[in-house]
């Protein structure tokens, strides 16, 4: 959906990625991310809406299920979205007894604002009513009159079963088209049921409450799903089906077009044209998106862009003309940006922004390929349109499968195993792997060991005419080192006029100078190119402790808490008489230069007066002549045929430089004074108490705010679009502020993503800044911070800060942006060892989301991964799609039909690849058979007598045959082993090759039906044959000796285990807990739940000595089950006891079961628990881990706290969230489990706030921020 709210000039495009909410401002080219939240709800609707009494405000609605309805606005000052009202519509009355799911709710506005609708579960309508100039005093004080409801029987007593409802343009009242049937039917039904779709048209007298039919047309085909409203100048509806396309205007008769010659075999609708059968196009789950003046965009699910062309006859639609203009994404959703872009968004794969043109030149049999769409500049009409790619939205949905890997590119030291997360994601030609990471990796360059020791700060310098970096200075305790880098090497210079008896404060370059500078303890020292001392500047009142330098201001920092201010000027540095610093006591100053205005609201001014002139076009509007359509509305008459601008971006005018100066006093004021005239245009003296929104009180800041806490560090960072101020407190609680620059004021705003690093606490107060900001790093600036916990606070192409944490070096003592040629644009640290390292970021890596993610693009769709250990690479089950054929001479199907068809079915062509992680690239391909399909890929370990341990690992693939419902359906066990081969000398990374050890196909009959699970079971093979458990052994490495077998009341479809138990999950009756014994061979059922659940997968978790078996089914909800004998209510053992559930709300189709990684509080002494790691089929990736019980405690009593004492987001309830989506699988005995979404908000909490609700559990903030970052680093697992 696309929005005005944050500028008049900017449009806002806000996207619902199930339940996180996005809002990104499109300027000229790029994306800016302005607001992200998580929401406790899932969004099954999004609108906008606006009211006649405030002109220029829009409001976003937004709908949740089952039937929620939530109206925001967005609060330009605080960039929040605030909840102006909560519509609840979840009552039993609305619901039908006999109906346990619900259609998704479906959120309407009417386009001239003046009601909302929502479809509440199957058969009614709730319609809200905007309260609007029209409405009386005492309806005029909200934004809505009283909700009605609607049932859709009381419209037509023969409207049974709803499709699809959207509201018309153009009407004088609310005007609804609805597609419906009165009797279900389908494709088998066709011979004696068919054309059972209507589409009415009612118009809604909301005042009487009156609906009356004002059109309705009859006897459409069955499939006809989806309504689509066309804005003016069309007007009208268009319906969708597979097969046709339908246009309903009021001026015009049905116009029906069929796309290909079934439409005619499905359907006895008389069509008005058959001149696009030849198109041969299904339009099944497609999206239109309207563009301008009758052209519109119709995307296929194959991806096929559509121009759409509405030839009009006066007012009535005359002719609907298709042409094929290109190729794109598998879109799931498609709004209009602006006149020149619009979005298409995906739940497959990437979304993207495009950018649309239309000319009247004719490109001829031109077609170019831009990332994911492939364009043809076609002709239609007059008009041609062309389309590019402008923005990506990276997206990892689906997660079908994932492997825990390692990580071929080493970054911390070699006794460290760094591992990396692998997913397969994407469908079709936007098929790829993802690589994410919890820790930001970064390519080390160039490691030298310096063995450094008490190393404190590092600067990399230049001067103004190179390129590159020269100098990399390093300051220890009681001495400087000076580096010098001389193209690829870097040597020490021994003599030079750097101070290097003591340790450094600050060293840098004088812009537009032939100079460089150093500050030490006693004064500061000016070099030349040759690093000779040129003049010195010595101080005898008092030491120097800090520094802080923006050209050509300097701020020294004295030991007894003064700061001096000095100036350079003719190749010196002059101190400059500011009292004000001299006689009071700072924490810290920081010298900030301001490029981009952004204090300087005064050229803000100027340019919103500039934006709001109204260009020629607007001008001319005046001379235009009105007509009145029968819609009721004003239609412009204009002779172009291009559409109109509605106005000229102006670009901002340069800002005057202006230098300015961060004061943080000990009683919690913060200060921005301007340069040299120490004027304050801003001051905040709640500070201290981290609040939402720092605003400006220079009128009343000599009054002290409260005192919570003191932060000894403060940096500002100056960026183009996003400025952030990050601050640090003794216990390392960081918290990041942006500046916001979209009002006339200097406001800054707390980022919700703050963060805590309290593994490290200083003892004493040091005076080395543990806050590195930088500009330019791979085109990325921020913050680094240093320590045991190191991190960075990064802003990318998207403009929003995002935390990545790079703990895989240990403790960062030193770090400095570098540019040389072996790391352009790269970075130096060192860490706590005295390694030197010279990195760069990986090119490939996007760090703009949550967690650092590489995509692998394959064209072809991922199902399977597994990862080999012993040779270092991930063995992948890909697919791509061909026409379906049968073997005549061993397939015998009985109704065989021969004739062609325009539609063949396809089905899956399986292959196995061989991917190496140094390149990802395909280094070996097993082929499959035809109609084989790969059901499961996992490395096992089993017992082998030509190994010296007795086990080896293995790749074993289970397949299936599938032929069709005619067919039985048969599979076959593939046992695989990764060998190494002589690599080829131009491709060194081709060095393993699958070799195939055992396999029924081709050596004898194919006598297993599908096999769907594997799994490893005290070096035996354990199998999931449908109803078939069997247990095989594979010591010879050439055959799979059977040890025993069983026959169950079930069908598996995916196998967990551990030693030697294991879990068997049943599609429809839960799991079953098995345990396999040697002597003699047998499988014991040990215990199952005897409760029905369609189970997705399973995986053990272990906490010290009691392990659980964490559950997943295809409604989204996690259950958490223990085997427990001894308990009286598991019936000695024979039921399974559930411990706890949680409702992720998506289905979760994989858990990896991972090592928890030591935290601070743990104890190093016992076993490290195991964790799970989840994927969901909607992209997210998450962990389930296992707490000691006075944390639990802990956490569980503040999460109950918060939900009652913290605002949530849409009035969203997080405990009714989290409840398992099936009440029949809740349970009064399970506990439940703490949500780190909603835990994680504490840390973004204001100090007041926090102490309340510590103070509320009986607890203090220290231990509630430990048991966060506890949390924090035990998932730090890739």
């Amino acid at each position: 959906m696309t929005n005005h709210f944050v500028a008049p000039k900017t449009p806002a495009l806000v996207v619902a990625k199930s339940n996180i909410l996005c809002i990104y401002l499109v300027k000229k080219d790029t994306l800016k991310l302005l607001y992200q939240r998580e929401l406790f709800g899932f969004i099954c609707g999004i609108q906008k809406a606006a009211l006649d009494r405030e002109k220029n405000k829009e409001y976003i609605l937004l709908a949740f299920s089952e039937a929620k309805v939530a109206w925001m606005a967005f609060d330009n000052e605080k960039l929040e979205l605030e909840t102006m009202s909560i519509h609840f519509f979840e009552r039993d009355e609305f619901k039908n007894e006999f109906t346990k799911k619900f259609v998704r709710p479906k959120l309407l506005v009417d386009p001239s604002n003046r009601c909302a609708a929502l479809r509440v579960y199957d058969e009614y309508l709730a319609v809200i009513p905007f309260a609007n100039s029209d409405t009386t005093e005492y309806e005029s004080k909200t934004l809505y009159q009283p909700s009605f409801m609607i049932r859709f029987k009381d419209l037509n007593k023969a409207m049974t079963f709803v499709t699809d409802i959207v509201f018309l343009h153009g009407y004088y009242e609310p005007t609804l088209a609805i597609v419906y049937q009165s009797a279900p039917t389908f494709s088998g039904q066709l011979n004696f049921r068919k054309d059972t779709k209507m589409i009415e048209i009612f118009s809604l007298d909301i005042k009487q409450k009156i609906y009356t039919s004002i059109h309705k047309s009859a006897n459409l085909p069955h499939d006809l799903n989806s309504l689509t409203a066309l804005p003016k100048p069309t007007g009208g509806v268009l319906g969708i089906s597979p097969c046709a396309i339908f246009y309903v205007g009021q001026t015009s008769p049905m116009y029906s077009v069929p796309l290909n010659p079934l439409a005619k075999e499905g359907s006895n609708f008389p069509f008005s044209d058959y001149s696009q059968e030849g198109q041969k196009t299904l339009a099944n789950s497609s999206t239109f998106v309207y563009l301008e003046n009758d052209y519109g965009l119709l995307i296929l699910r194959s991806g096929d862009l559509y121009l759409t062309q509405f030839v009009r006859d006066g007012r009535s639609v005359s002719r609907i003309q298709l042409e094929k203009t290109g190729a794109s994404i598998t879109a799931s959703c498609g709004c209009l940006i602006d006149n020149s872009r619009f979005f298409l968004g995906s739940n497959l794969c990437d979304s993207l922004v495009i950018k649309f043109s239309k000319s009247s030149i004719f490109k001829k049999n031109e077609v170019r390929e831009e990332d994911d769409l492939f364009i043809h500049d076609t002709e239609v009409g007059v008009s041609t349109f062309s389309f590019s790619v402008e923005n990506t939205l990276m997206n990892l949905a689906t997660i079908r499968d994932m492997a825990i890997g390692i990580s071929s590119n080493k970054v911390g030291s070699k006794e460290k195993v760094e591992k990396e997360l692998v997913v397969c994601s994407g469908y079709g030609r936007n098929s790829s792997l993802g690589i994410v990471h919890t820790n930001l990796r970064y390519n080390v360059a160039m490691s030298t060991e310096l063995n450094i020791t008490n190393c404190s700060n590092i600067w990399s310098l230049k001067f103004s005419f190179q390129e590159y970096d020269q100098f990399i200075i390093i300051s220890t305790t009681n001495s400087t080192l000076v580096l010098k880098s001389n193209n690829d090497e870097i040597q020490q210079l021994e003599s030079c006029g750097f101070y290097t008896s003591g340790p450094s404060i600050y060293c840098g370059s004088i812009e537009s100078t032939d100079y460089i500078f150093q500050v030490y303890q006693n004064g500061i020292n000016i070099l030349n190119v040759g690093a000779e001392l040129v003049n010195e500047i010595k101080f005898t009142d008092d030491d120097i402790v800090g520094c802080s330098w923006c050209f050509p201001y300097l701020a020294l920092k004295l030991r007894n808490g003064n700061f001096k201010l000095m100036k350079f000027e003719n190749n010196n540095f002059e101190i400059s008489e500011i009292k004000e610093l001299e006689e009071d006591q700072f924490v810290c100053v920081q010298v900030i230069n301001d490029k981009y205005g952004h204090f300087n609201k005064t050229i803000l001014n100027e340019v919103d007066d500039i934006q709001m002139v109204p260009n020629v076009d607007e001008m001319a509007e005046e001379d235009m002549e009105l007509d009145m359509d029968i819609y009721g509305e004003t239609v412009r008459k204009t002779t172009n045929e291009e559409p109109l601008i509605e106005h000229q971006e102006i670009d901002k005018p340069s800002a005057v430089v202006e230098w300015y100066l961060i004061l943080y006093r000990p009683n919690g004021l913060l200060q921005i004074v301007r340069i040299p005239t120490m004027e304050t245009i801003f001051a905040s003296k709640f500070f201290n108490s981290a609040t939402d929104c720092l605003v400006n009180e220079v009128d009343s800041y000599q009054t002290q705010g409260p005192l919570h806490t003191i932060f000894n560090e403060i940096k500002f960072l100056d960026n183009e679009h996003t400025p952030l101020l990050l601050a640090c407190n003794e216990t390392k609680d960081y918290v990041v502020y942006k500046l916001n620059t979209y009002i006339n004021s200097i406001v800054f705003v707390k980022h919700k993503d703050s963060f805590s690093l309290i593994s490290e606490n200083r003892s004493e107060k040091s005076e080395i800044d543990q806050i590195i900001p930088f500009e330019n790093i791979d085109n990325y600036s921020g913050f680094f911070i240093k320590g045991n916990s190191p991190a960075f606070v990064l802003i990318g192409k998207l403009g929003y800060p995002r935390i990545h944490k790079s703990t895989l070096d240990g403790n960062i003592v030193a770090f400095t942006p570098f540019h040389g040629t072996f790391a352009q644009r790269g970075f130096i640290y060192i860490n706590g060892k005295g390694n030197l390292n010279i990195c760069e970021f990986f090119p490939f890596n996007n760090l703009d989301y949550d967690l650092p993610i590489r995509k692998i693009p394959l064209k072809r769709t991922p199902m399977k991964i597994a990862y080999h250990l012993a040779s270092n690479t991930y063995t992948v089950a890909t697919c791509v799609f061909e026409p379906f054929s049968y073997d005549r001479e061993n397939d015998v199907l009985e109704n065989a039909v021969d004739k062609p068809s325009e539609f063949p079915p396809f089905v899956s062509k399986y292959q196995l690849e061989l991917i190496s992680p140094t390149t990802w690239e395909t280094i070996d391909i097993l082929e499959l058979d035809q109609n084989e399909r790969v059901m499961t890929v996992k490395e096992v370990k089993l017992k082998s007598k030509q190994h010296i341990s007795g086990f080896k690992t293995f790749i074993v693939v289970g397949t299936a045959y599938v032929r069709g419902e005619d067919v039985v359906v048969r599979g076959r066990v593939i046992m695989l082993d990764v060998i190494d081969v002589v690599p080829d000398p131009n491709n060194p990374q081709r060095k393993n090759k699958f070799k195939v050890l055992y396999s029924k196909n081709g050596t004898g009959p194919i006598e297993r039906g599908p096999v769907n699970a594997a799994v490893a079971v005290n070096g035996y093979l354990v199998t999931g044959v449908g109803n078939k458990i069997l247990v095989e052994s594979f010591e010879s490495n050439e055959d799979l000796d059977g040890l025993s077998f069983n026959d169950y009341p079930l069908f598996c479809h995916d196998l967990a285990g551990m030693r030697n138990f294991f879990v068997v999950c049943d599609s429809y009756k839960s799991l079953w807990f098995m345990a396999f014994q040697e002597e003699p061979a047998k499988i014991a059922i040990l215990g199952k739940d005897y409760r029905d659940m369609q189970v997705a997968t399973a995986e053990f978790m272990v906490d010290e000595s009691t392990s659980y078996v964490t559950t997943s089914d295809v409604d989204g909800n996690v259950v958490f089950f223990s085997y427990s004998p001894n308990n009286l209510n598991s019936f000695a053992g024979q039921r399974l006891l559930r411990r706890g559930e949680i409702f992720i709300g998506s289905s979760i189709y994989k858990l990896i079961r991972l090592a928890k990684e030591n935290s601070p509080s743990c104890d190093s002494t016992k076993t490290k628990p195991l964790l799970n790691c989840y994927g969901s089929i909607d992209g997210g990736i998450g962990c389930f881990v296992p707490i000691p019980e006075q944390q639990y405690r802990r956490l569980l009593l503040l999460g109950t706290t918060m939900c009652h004492q913290v605002l949530h987001e849409c009035g969203l309830n997080p405990k009714g969230f989290r409840q398992v989506a099936n009440r029949e699988l809740g349970s009064s005995l399970v506990k439940p489990i703490p949500d780190s979404v909603l835990l994680q908000k504490f840390i973004n909490l204001s100090k007041s706030e926090q102490l309340e609700l510590a103070r509320k559990i009986g607890s203090s903030i220290k231990l509630i921020n430990d048991d966060l970052h506890d949390i924090q680093e035990a998932t730090s697992l890739f």
